[in-house]
């Protein structure tokens, strides 16, 4: 939540800001509170956290996994990938979803709910094949803000 643009700002707001609980000792000379501020020494009064926020935005980096190979002399079987995210900023609580923005062999998706999910497809005995498919993924931090990653790439092959 980003402190008011004007008006009034209390102590106890800049508390809530930074996380802390609303009556936790704090003053305009702490470190968080200059940084919070963007006044690093100096004089500092409480019109400099207009419109402040300790808010970090959120940053997704995808993980393609295409490179997965079983064989298929023996048995039939199932072929997996296991595209993922990981997610640095935000506010915690994460949520994710996955689904598939192309999937010309049509492909299976399992975890959509998981920073990584999971892309199937069956397979016959002795058969030779291969799948690929490109997913996004929206995550969501538990304030609201959300990150769409697209193009992450699943796939695997089997021979026999």
């Amino acid at each position: 939540m980003t402190l008011p643009v004007s008006g009034q700002i209390n102590m106890s707001q800049v508390n809530v800001e930074l996380g802390r609980s609303a009556n936790a000792p704090i003053s305009l000379g702490d470190s968080a509170v200059r940084t919070l501020a963007g006044v690093a020494s100096g004089s500092i009064d409480l019109n400099a956290l207009h419109g402040k926020s300790n808010y970090t935005p959120l940053t997704v980096t995808k993980y393609d996994d295409t490179d997965r190979s079983y064989d298929s002399v023996t048995s039939g079987g199932t072929a997996y990938s296991y595209p993922s995210v990981s997610v640095s900023g935000g506010s915690g609580g994460y949520t994710y979803t996955w689904s598939f923005t192309s999937n010309p062999q049509s492909t299976a998706l399992a975890n959509a709910n998981n920073y990584m999910c999971t892309v199937s497809k069956n397979y016959a005995k002795s058969a030779t094949g291969s799948y690929s498919a490109i997913l996004q993924c929206v995550v969501q931090d538990n304030t609201g803000h959300s990150v769409t990653v697209t193009n992450v790439n699943a796939g695997a092959d089997w021979t026999s």
